[in-house]
């Protein structure tokens, strides 16, 4: 039973890596849109962090939080930008490149 539990695991994660490697080569439409969705989406939860965590927090009952400072905001703003941009800009590249071959 354990070593069936292994098998499906092992075929899972195999399969889930042979989908990231074709994503990331960006070579077709739909894996330029995945990954615009994917970067995009984490852009996104980490520039609008200060509306989702109080509500996630309450939702969840994590106790009192404190409401971020002006200062926290634009910081997480500028590190969003600075980790999902590039990854946004290198596939729109890569996929542009790999059109034109």
């Amino acid at each position: 039973m354990i070593r069936n539990a292994r098998e499906q695991m092992s075929r899972i994660n195999e399969g889930y890596g042979r989908f990231m490697e074709r994503m990331s080569r960006v070579e077709t439409f739909g894996a330029l849109v995945f990954s615009l969705i994917l970067f995009g989406s984490g852009w996104a939860m980490a520039w609008y962090a200060h509306i989702f965590s109080p509500w996630l927090e309450n939702l969840l009952g994590l106790g009192p939080y404190d409401i971020d400072t002006e200062g926290e905001i634009r910081w997480r703003r500028m590190w969003s930008t600075a980790i999902c941009l590039p990854g946004i800009i290198a596939s729109v590249v890569l996929y542009m490149s790999n059109r034109r071959k």
